[in-house]
């Protein structure tokens, strides 16, 4: 169903994992979600029994199921979305557009993050929830975000601290 650009993207990831010798592969990490919850719609999450690959929960659960029937020896680690904070319409951050309180397509991002895992957890994988346990929230999120960038971690506070948390795991 992935049309355009995604389609390419997705075509893109495709070859360059078709390139690594997985015989030599012994962890792989998983750290994802949050774009599927900002820029998907509601039938692009599936229900959480979904096994269609078009949706989200669905996909995960056929990366899991191929990873795992083709290559037994890995060790996957799954790690939620961490915390966002969007912006309204003027650009501002305000309490509104928080991700335990902006909803997309009926999920919050703690909700979406919480349905991964609960996803991931069917298959009794290690899980990471990075969402409640960074202890990132609305009063520190300038330390570890830049000013104009309310999803991707600042480097160095930010990127740091998600790498120390993910090596502790």
């Amino acid at each position: 169903k992935w049309s355009g650009s995604k389609r390419s993207q997705a075509e893109a990831i495709v070859a360059r994992m078709q390139t690594i010798d997985w015989s030599k592969v012994d962890v792989v990490t998983i750290f994802a979600g949050t774009n599927d919850w900002n820029n998907s719609n509601s039938e692009s999450f599936g229900e959480l029994s979904s096994t269609d690959i078009n949706t989200t929960f669905g996909a995960i659960k056929e990366i899991i199921r191929l990873l795992l029937t083709t290559y037994p020896h890995i060790h996957i680690y799954w790690f939620s979305p961490t915390v966002r904070w969007l912006t309204d319409d003027s650009g501002a951050r305000t309490d509104a557009t928080w991700s335990d309180v902006f909803e997309r397509f009926g999920y919050t991002l703690e909700e979406f993050s919480d349905a991964i895992l609960s996803v991931v957890k069917q298959f009794h994988l290690p899980m990471c929830d990075m969402y409640n346990t960074l202890g990132w929230n609305k009063y520190n999120f300038s330390q570890f975000f830049s000013a104009t960038d309310g999803t991707h971690p600042r480097v160095g506070e930010g990127t740091e601290q998600i790498a120390r948390k993910m090596v502790a795991f």
